[in-house]
């Protein structure tokens, strides 16, 4: 067999070690110290050697070998790679998670003097984009690195030119970096660009409270008022962040204090914020009280679901309209109640809020009781909140109670007149509820409490059908052992066993057959014979 002595020199300069790399990745990596002097003659020798070396060829970490010295910092390497290796290209992408080139690398890094010898000696494209869209000007941007954006400026790089999401001017304003946002503008970049989600320079500078920069934009024309797509102008990023340094000086400049976004206003974002001084300075400036988000929301509705009170107390002392609705019907005492935030609860009762206004669903004290605090459903009762008040399903508190397993709530409200076989417009009573979600003590209070074990609905059929929704075994026991019919069915013929053999509960349906759950019952509205077969499967395999 003849040889080719060339091929095999070829083979072995490429062949990869156990770590992934050629020859040439090796030896860039093996001298790749910056603080190493290695003598110029000796890498230049050892470069020329391997004339036949795959130089583009990527290690198994994704870099090829000039990736390796960009990444090294070694400028010396990159030198010499590029003047020993004429068919090198610094084009190459590397497998990072961007796909970016040895120029994107450099930049990023902030390596200035590899970047100029990339585009003087290696012919690198200055304006190319890795796959987020980022050109190497993007790069020097995000860092506010103004050496290297004047360098690729000079050398021809597009200050308009946007990455998948913004442009280089978005990125230098959010660097915080002035000098290069002046530089970029003096050099033709856009004002008025807009970035992926619509905003513009101002947005940024606003969103992140330089007011050096939100000055110097204002004062080369930067449009105040511009909205994004979400309607958002720089006034709505500044409130949204509370800052009020920001806020004075868009105000101080003509910014509309009462410019809605396409869901709320700055004074509904700055009362979100928390920032007191903020919501006193808007409203000192006009704000509007009384106006409503996308939602209905007005400002009091924004203060009592954030529950600060100082804000709260604020806006009602500046008459905002304490019972005002929203679109689904809830008051500023609604949301407070939602939380469960006693303190916000008393200031809005102590200023006039109805404790018995619905909104579309619910009332306060439902509200209070989903919540779970104990001493907030308390102080609304003793504040005259109507314990038989039906909600929009016709439920009353002690079926939100029995829902949520509050144990401590369902005492309390029977203890003080709540009746507890009422039900709803499902025919569902409280206990039902506590089946269902398997809240064992409160059926045992219940049934303590003197309702009946086989108390029937409509629709669900008994107590026991109920709990087996839970898939409770011990809940499932108790209601057996005081006497619940285990082959109970509901309209449509089922029994427990249907429900257990449908959720695959093994356990459960163990328990049926062992006490003599009916394995032939028929259901009008099913097939039957299938649940059933699953029943005796997975009893079979229980045992």
């Amino acid at each position: 067999m003849n040889s080719n002595p060339k091929r095999l020199k070829t083979f072995a300069l490429n062949e990869k070690n156990s770590e992934g790399n050629n020859l040439l990745h090796q030896f860039v990596l093996d001298n790749s110290d910056p603080n190493v002097s290695s003598s110029q003659i000796f890498i230049n020798g050892i470069l020329r050697s391997m004339s036949d070396i795959a130089v583009n060829e990527l290690n198994e970490e994704g870099y090829s070998a000039l990736h390796l010295a960009v990444l090294k910092n070694n400028h010396l390497m990159v030198k010499e790679l590029l003047s020993c290796f004429k068919n090198i290209d610094v084009t190459t992408k590397c497998n990072d998670c961007y796909n970016n080139t040895a120029l994107h690398l450099a930049v990023r890094l902030g390596h200035l003097s590899i970047t100029e010898e990339l585009l003087s000696k290696g012919g690198a494209s200055i304006d190319m984009k890795n796959t987020n869209g980022d050109t190497a000007l993007c790069f020097a941007a995000k860092s506010g690195d103004l050496s290297t954006i004047k360098l690729l400026v000079r050398k021809g790089a597009d200050v308009n030119l946007m990455s998948n999401c913004s442009s280089p001017l978005h990125y230098a304003v959010e660097s915080g970096s002035l000098e290069a946002v002046k530089f970029l503008v003096s050099e033709g970049a856009d004002l008025s660009a807009i970035d992926s989600n619509g905003s513009t320079v101002i947005h940024f500078a606003a969103e992140s409270g330089n007011l050096a920069i939100v000055e110097y934009l204002l004062s080369k024309g930067a449009s105040i008022d511009m909205k994004n797509t979400n309607g958002d102008t720089a006034l709505c990023f500044a409130a949204k962040s509370g800052d009020l340094s920001t806020i004075k000086l868009l105000v101080s400049k003509g910014a509309n204090v009462n410019l809605m976004s396409n869901c709320s206003f700055p004074l509904h974002y700055a009362v979100e914020s928390g920032n007191l001084e903020v919501v006193k300075f808007l409203v000192s400036e006009g704000a509007d009280l009384s106006a409503i988000d996308s939602n209905g929301n007005t400002v009091i509705h924004f203060a009592a679901k954030s529950g600060n009170l100082a804000i709260v107390e604020y806006l009602l002392s500046k008459a905002a309209s304490i019972d005002m609705k929203n679109t689904n019907g809830d008051t500023a005492l609604c949301f407070a109640a939602k939380s469960g935030d006693l303190s916000t609860i008393k200031l809005l009762v102590s200023k006039g809020a109805n404790v018995n206004l619905m909104s579309n669903c619910s009332y306060p004290l439902h509200y209070a009781v989903e919540s779970g605090n104990l001493k907030a459903v308390k102080f609304l009762v003793s504040e005259g909140a109507d314990l038989s008040a039906i909600d929009s399903n016709g439920s009353t508190v002690i079926h939100f109670a029995a829902e949520s397993g509050n144990l401590a709530i369902v005492e309390y409200l029977l203890s003080n007149g709540a009746l507890i076989n009422i039900k709803n417009r499902c025919e569902l009573a409280p206990i039902h509820y506590a089946a269902e979600f398997g809240h064992l003590n409160i059926i045992k209070f219940l049934l303590d409490a003197g309702v009946r074990v086989n108390m029937k609905t409509e629709d669900w059929g008994s107590l026991l059908l109920c709990a087996m929704r839970s898939d409770n075994l011990e809940t499932i026991k108790f209601l057996i052992d005081k006497g619940a019919d285990v082959n109970t069915k509901d309209e449509y013929g089922y029994t427990p066993l249907h429900f257990a053999a449908n959720s695959d509960n093994v356990d459960v349906v163990k328990f049926l057959v062992s006490i003599g759950a009916d394995l032939d019952a028929q259901a009008a509205k099913v097939n039957s014979s299938y649940f059933m077969q699953r029943s005796c499967r997975s009893y079979q395999n229980a045992n």
